[in-house]
């Protein structure tokens, strides 16, 4: 059991620690030849800042939400379980709802 635990995390951080590297890698062979492009250089960057900003837009509370929800889950407390769900839930539906209204406003005024 203990070797299984130890080998699933080490896959997790070996993974996680190639996809940080081959990120910054292609941000070192991508950006040199995009900066050429002035204009396709600012929708790079405006899609890689919205990549980042949907990738990090729950600050943990989502992962932190389900352990705790888990954990009622087990001692069989399922009001509490839905709670924390839902709580958890709506932090990370307030992240993401400026970025949907923002994109569904420009996919309809592309000029603005």
């Amino acid at each position: 059991m203990n070797n299984s635990y130890n080998r699933n995390y080490f896959n997790i951080y070996f993974w996680r620690s190639l996809s940080i590297i081959s990120g910054f890698l292609s941000l070192l062979i991508i950006v040199p030849h995009l900066s050429n492009n002035q204009e396709l250089y600012g929708i790079y960057t405006f899609c890689i800042s919205f990549t980042l900003y949907l990738t990090y837009a729950d600050i943990g509370f989502l992962g932190a939400g389900q352990k705790y929800a888990a954990e009622e889950f087990a001692k069989g407390n399922r009001n509490e379980e839905i709670k924390i769900l839902g709580f958890t839930g709506a932090i990370l539906l307030l992240m993401v709802l400026p970025f949907s209204v923002a994109m569904i406003y420009f996919s309809f005024h592309p000029g603005h």
